[in-house]
């Protein structure tokens, strides 16, 4: 099973570039080898992000399989079936286990009744008869580097622009991107710089606590990302679009009290 797997790029990947250069020499679907005891099954779904479609590790007395999803379980559980025939050894499934996503993460399950619940938050409201939210179902993803362990700056650096563009290329509700949103104008844009407002909150706080700060996005950068410059009001920072800052800037200065009445909002 392990001749299939492709060597590691050389020359190693250092940084964000040498990741994409290598992304593009890539085929859709690929596997790898982690350890001598392990081989993992990869592909390209997502532009620019390597995601983790299974794994197959030798353990006592066979191999494990461990997938997301019934389908790609199957779908490994056929190679190891198939290498073990075409070996002479003829073998079968022994045994299945199933963790949910919440399991994996490590998230409690909230109680139907918990205080936080959507039950006790309808009764606090005085919100009755309110049907039940659709069922989904949602896969936990898991994403593959192709980086030698040693290089955890370089993993850092390609999991915070990854981070970003994760962002950046999200929709809403409306099917739209925070570019698009941002061109869209009104509500769509205040959607947004209710977004970095609070990427914002999140890092201050971070800072104050002490907490590692390195994967948390920038919100400088985010504006910048989306062609924003700052348009000052006296100490007061408002952050509006390059072709929009004009009505932004009618719209705060009809809100100034009287005592800000000398303030004007300018762009810097």
């Amino acid at each position: 099973m392990t001749r299939p797997c492709l060597a590691p790029p050389q020359p190693p990947i250092t940084d964000v570039a040498g990741y994409h250069a290598y992304l593009k020499s890539l085929p859709g679907r690929f596997w790898t080898r982690n350890s001598p005891d392990e081989i993992e099954y990869a592909g390209e779904l997502q532009p620019g992000r390597l995601t983790n479609l299974g794994t197959i590790r030798r353990s006592v007395p066979g191999f494990a399989v461990t997938a997301n999803s019934a389908r790609r379980a199957a779908d490994l559980d056929a190679v190891v079936l198939a290498a073990a025939c075409a070996a002479g050894c003829p073998a079968s499934v022994m045994r299945r286990s199933a963790l949910t996503a919440d399991e994996l993460a490590g998230t409690p399950l909230e109680a139907e009744d918990g205080t936080d619940s959507r039950e006790a938050t309808c009764r606090r409201l005085g919100i009755e008869s309110l049907p039940p939210p659709e069922q989904r179902k949602l896969i936990l993803e898991g994403y593959f580097l192709p980086i030698e362990h040693s290089r955890d700056d370089v993993a850092r650096e390609i999991n915070h622009e990854l981070a970003y563009r994760s962002m950046l290329e999200a929709r809403d509700a409306a099917g739209m991107t925070p570019a698009e949103a941002v061109a869209a104008g009104g509500t769509a844009l205040y959607r947004v710089l209710a977004t970095i407002d609070d990427c914002e909150w999140r890092l201050r706080r971070a800072q104050t606590e002490g907490k590692d700060t390195h994967m948390l996005p920038d919100p400088d950068e985010l504006r910048r990302r989306l062609g924003y410059v700052p348009a000052r009001a006296g100490n007061t920072t408002a952050w509006v679009s390059n072709d929009r800052w004009r009505p932004a800037a009618a719209l705060l200065t009809s809100q100034l009290r009287p005592q800000d009445a000398d303030m004007r909002l300018r762009p810097s």
